[in-house]
């Protein structure tokens, strides 16, 4: 299970919400959840390019359906755009780099 949160530093909630979630971990290792309420998927069957466009904490999204088309050697051309406020708020862009890098059909 892989968790996306935005928690800058200027947002008072996000970071209220990560330090509860730190506190629960080291006490009794439990966290509540509530399933995202969206829905991702991809044409398996389509050969047509894959255009993947997130924002923020959106690019989770987008990173499973990567995650699977990769994981099912999918040979369509992938375009993924991510945009942020700021660079740094791009916290998976060395790793997408190398998948890039390693796909020649992923472009990031």
């Amino acid at each position: 299970l892989e968790l996306h949160i935005g928690a800058a530093e200027h947002n008072a909630y996000a970071q209220e919400v990560v330090e509860a979630m730190q506190a629960a971990l080291e006490t009794d290792g439990q966290i509540e959840i509530d399933a995202p309420h969206g829905d991702a998927w991809v044409q398996e069957e389509s050969e047509r390019p894959l255009l993947l466009i997130a924002g923020g904490t959106g690019f989770s999204y987008v990173r499973s359906i990567l995650d699977h088309c990769v994981a099912q050697n999918k040979t369509n051309p992938i375009y993924l755009y991510w945009g942020a406020r700021d660079n740094c708020q791009l916290y998976a862009k060395d790793e997408l780099v190398e998948i890039a890098d390693k796909f020649a059909n992923v472009h990031f």
